[in-house]
């Protein structure tokens, strides 16, 4: 294979070892249906194995890449390929498996796999029980990286990172780590609303598959935001603080792009793998303020006048603002006043703030806002 040939010319060349794990996962994805279970995993299993020696050796180049830059030092090489592969293997894994339910369960370990192998009919599957146990904590530890990197980190400013790192990292992280369970407004014990109750629910509401929703959808459905309850608190320094009987308890972020801006917000309290975690965070409106969003009172302006949609979309994909549905959704509209105002459609408080502070950094769109807020 000419990917090993290439790797053993150099062999401790991270984007050379990439190679190798993107043959792999291309193997899997396109391999032909319906797949056994076996042969899906073993494909993984080869694209895993590939992506982590690439993410070994691009640890190695970081460290011998280390420069001064000022008062400490930092490296200029930014190979995360081995990482983002890996997700999205496990992205393939997930859609191969899941349209069987006890695969779902065992995925998102809700079940051993010892305990089901009957029922899967493989008993050799057990083979790969050790990689199908790694997978939520190597997943866990790689989405974080990308939400800390996608939210601070632009290697020297060059360029922006792919909408689709967002997208993918997303989907895999809603696949793999959703919630246990959420705090509803119930009593006691019925409090508790098990999370895989929750989209039960809203899958047979709107007929969708869980491939189709996306991460966010489902808080905007009015099933789910009568049954959860919305706990007040606050963003300040980049975490987020639940407000309980008087008292401030830091919680983990859901998605940390939702931590660039101090303000007072309201979210769902979810509890995962890692702990107690803020859900489709908003901006809190004071109770007795009744004023238009800017975005909302200059909506005709925007619609008519602002031309860079590609940008704005992406710089929303980015923060996980919109879903990845909407996204192409509003890409395949044929006018950019018809992508604004699909921008603008369902636009959350939150996504309103994002909105405006991306209108505020674009360079060709200053002269617009400067005139807008004069009007104010």
């Amino acid at each position: 294979m000419w990917a090993k040939r290439a790797k053993e010319r150099d062999p401790q060349n991270s984007f050379v070892a990439d190679t190798l794990g993107q043959v792999h996962k291309n193997h899997l994805k396109n391999i032909e249906h319906p797949a056994k279970p076996r042969q899906i995993l073993q494909l993984a299993q080869k694209a895993i194995k590939a992506f982590k020696h690439e993410e070994q050796l691009a640890e190695i180049e970081k460290d011998t890449d280390m420069k001064e830059d000022g008062m400490t030092k930092v490296s200029h090489v930014f190979n995360n390929r081995g990482m983002f592969g890996y997700l999205q293997v496990c992205n393939l894994v997930y859609d191969l498996l899941v349209k069987n339910e006890t695969w779902r369960d065992v995925l998102k370990k809700r079940v051993s796999m010892g305990s089901v192998l009957e029922s899967l009919g493989d008993n050799k599957l057990f083979r790969f029980n050790g990689l199908i146990n790694s997978l939520r904590d190597e997943v866990r530890k790689k989405c974080v990286f990308f939400d800390k990197y996608l939210t601070y980190s632009k290697p020297e400013g060059k360029k922006d990172d792919p909408s689709y790192i967002c997208r993918d990292t997303s989907d895999c992280y809603r696949k793999c780590l959703q919630p246990l369970c959420y705090i509803g407004k119930g009593q006691g014990l019925n409090r508790v609303v098990p999370s895989k109750a929750l989209e039960e629910m809203f899958l047979e509401q709107n007929k969708k598959t869980d491939e189709d929703r996306s991460k966010t959808e489902i808080f905007q459905h009015p099933l789910v935001e009568e049954l959860l309850h919305r706990f007040e608190g606050e963003v300040q320094n980049y975490r987020i603080y639940v407000t309980i009987g008087g008292k401030k308890i830091e919680v983990g972020a859901n998605l940390r792009n939702s931590l660039w801006k101090q303000r007072k917000v309201s979210f769902y309290l979810g509890f995962t793998i890692r702990g107690p975690e803020a859900f489709d965070i908003q901006t809190k409106t004071a109770e007795k303020a009744t004023e238009q969003h800017f975005v909302d009172r200059h909506q005709s302006a925007l619609i008519t006048r602002v031309s860079d949609t590609g940008f704005i979309l992406d710089k929303l994909m980015e923060r996980m603002l919109i879903s990845a549905e909407k996204y192409d959704t509003v890409r395949a509209l044929q006018t950019t006043e018809d992508q604004m105002s699909g921008i603008l459609q369902g636009l959350t408080s939150e996504g309103k703030d994002a909105l405006y502070e991306i209108l505020k950094k674009m360079r060709n769109m200053r002269a617009l806002i400067s005139e807008l807020e004069e009007t104010e």
